[in-house]
């Protein structure tokens, strides 16, 4: 192999390295590392209507970003995680799925303590997601509807497909759960499949 086709060779190989890489802790909206055949998507049932929000289809992006509670040693700092989907016009988002509380030191958790984090199985729901799921959903009025605003004994989470890469998680989820507004009216979200990921920022 002469020395141009390795210059080449490393070249394309630093540039894959780079797309591969995970976005900046500085981003608000990051678009998940997802592979081509499994799009950050929702599908799922509002009191029997269908909804179906696709990546990259209609204005609709990914995102994902943590909320972390930060201690100097030897309390520990504290982590949740969010993905979520957002409109691109105004940034607003639709849905999101917050999963914690994780617990480490320092800055960041290290990248073991991340990805040994989320399991396939199930999880309960709780408030603002400090021991477990809470899921959010804005309607089309800009009506903000929670888990955590209401009981959730008929419901349920369960991660069904977990994956990593480098420190980005991919999953695959399925879901029901009961909707509160601030009101405590109701919706039921019903027969939900969830794909997306979180990122250890």
């Amino acid at each position: 192999m002469n020395f141009q086709s390795l210059y080449l060779v490393v070249v394309v190989l630093f540039v894959t390295s780079m797309l591969h890489s995970p976005f900046s802790s500085n981003s608000t909206n990051t678009i998940a590392l997802l592979p081509i055949s499994d799009t950050a998507k929702l599908s799922a049932t509002i009191d029997g209507n269908s909804i179906n929000l696709v990546n990259d289809i209609e204005g609709i992006k990914m995102g994902s970003n943590s909320i972390k509670n930060i201690k100097k040693l030897p309390d520990s700092s504290k982590v949740v995680f969010q993905s979520y989907l957002y409109k691109t016009s105004g940034g607003e988002v639709i849905f999101e799925l917050n999963i914690g509380t994780l617990k480490y030191s320092g800055m960041k958790p290290a990248l073991p303590e991340f990805i040994n984090f989320f399991k396939t199985g199930k999880l309960n729901y709780s408030l603002l997601a400090m021991d477990g799921v809470e899921i959010k959903y804005r309607d089309s009025l800009g009506i903000l509807w929670s888990t955590s605003n209401g009981s959730q004994s008929e419901s349920n989470f369960e991660f069904i497909e977990i994956s990593n890469t480098s420190e980005s998680i991919r999953f695959k989820a399925q879901f029901s759960c009961k909707l509160y507004n601030l009101n405590r009216e109701s919706k039921t979200m019903g027969n939900g499949i969830f794909t997306g990921s979180f990122q250890n920022y």
